[in-house]
């Protein structure tokens, strides 16, 4: 991820474009000029600093795409003689019983 000083122009306290003015683009009167830090993002985009928390959760997988990464991880390291821990172990019992009785169609 790439991080820059950029000029932010914002509208009522809010940001509303990192980065330099569309030349085809009126500028609004109320608009104040400064400068921030943002992100260029995957898209090539700026996205101001102040998103970050925003711009990172959208970047993750689905919550519940990660949840069965942890239960293939977990179930992993259980299958080969780590302890998990009791807590680990109910977990991981819970979910194998809902696979099973919910199995992946082919």
């Amino acid at each position: 991820m790439l991080y820059k000083r950029v000029k932010c122009y914002y509208q009522k306290g809010m940001p509303i474009w990192c980065g330099n003015w569309p030349q085809d683009r009126p500028m609004p009167e109320d608009v104040t000029e400064t400068t921030c830090d943002a992100i260029v993002g995957p898209d090539g985009r700026l996205h101001h600093w102040d998103n970050y928390a925003d711009f990172r959760r959208s970047m993750y997988p689905p919550i519940c795409d990660q949840l069965d990464a942890v239960y293939k991880a977990l179930s992993y390291i259980s299958a080969h003689g780590v302890d998990v821990g009791p807590d680990g172990r109910a977990w991981l019992e819970k979910i194998k019983v809902i696979k099973e009785m919910y199995p992946k169609s082919s």
